[in-house]
């Protein structure tokens, strides 16, 4: 959550005021992302890489354009944004599990 969230808050200004591109925030997601997705679905790894790497940009992408020109952000929105932001990645990790798993 730290890897998809702090990059793209940081971004537009909530934060400690460090300077960071998109560009950058998803680079730091993807590896995020590829964690994330490896420490919660470790049989089969195949579905955890490729779930982690579709969720973790998608988090940063939709935390990024949701906070654009806001001033002040809860953090209950913040959850809520990165939730409905994993759903397609953690679809694809059930899938892709489900599949793989069957073999």
């Amino acid at each position: 959550m730290f890897s998809c969230s702090w990059p793209a808050l940081e971004a537009n200004g909530f934060g400690f005021g460090i300077p960071i591109s998109l560009s950058g925030a998803l680079i730091f997601s993807v590896f995020g992302g590829l964690v994330s997705g490896i420490l919660a679905f470790r049989k089969p790894l195949a579905a955890g890489i490729v779930g982690g790497l579709l969720a973790g940009p998608l988090n940063i992408l939709a935390l990024h354009y949701y906070v654009q020109n806001r001033t002040a952000i809860w953090s209950v929105e913040i959850a809520l944004v990165l939730i409905i932001a994993s759903i397609p990645g953690l679809l694809v990790a059930l899938f892709l599990r489900k599949i793989l798993l069957k073999k």
